[in-house]
């Protein structure tokens, strides 16, 4: 049997200095893809939307209750098919906020946080533990 130290074992592991290389790339792209992201939604508008569309919220419940109010039935189906759509579009910006809360802790998380992220046991923005070599105290 050969010896599966010797020759043919296997690739060579990278360096630390080629991992840094390849992880600060990664890093950097995922920086400016995520900025780039941000511009686009403060370009469309998306910034300032909430206050838009909490004003369009006030308006569908008062009709929604008008139409309770005044036996409108045949108003259901449209105030379903919005309710639909606003659960869905309700699971898409739950779902990027939930994977954003821990991650604008990233640089302050402490070890056993980012281990627990790492496993997906952190809540979303646990950040209790503080930063290595800081204190809890005063």
């Amino acid at each position: 049997m050969a010896d599966a130290k010797g020759a043919g074992a296997g690739p060579a592991r990278p360096s630390n200095y080629q991992i840094e290389k390849g992880l600060k790339h990664s890093l950097e792209s995922t920086d400016a893809g995520l900025k780039q992201f941000l511009e686009s939604m403060r370009a469309s508008g998306m910034a300032s939307a909430p206050q838009a569309y909490r004003a369009m919220q006030m308006v569908l419940i008062q009709q929604r209750l008008w139409a309770d109010a005044h036996h409108r039935a045949q108003l259901q189906p449209l105030f379903r098919s919005i309710a639909q759509t606003a659960g869905e579009l309700h699971r898409i910006f739950a779902g990027f906020a939930d994977v954003m809360k821990p991650l604008k802790e990233l640089d302050k998380l402490g070890k056993a946080a980012l281990e627990r992220a790492a496993r997906g046991e952190a809540a979303p923005g646990d950040a209790t533990e503080p930063p290595a070599g800081g204190g809890a105290g005063p």
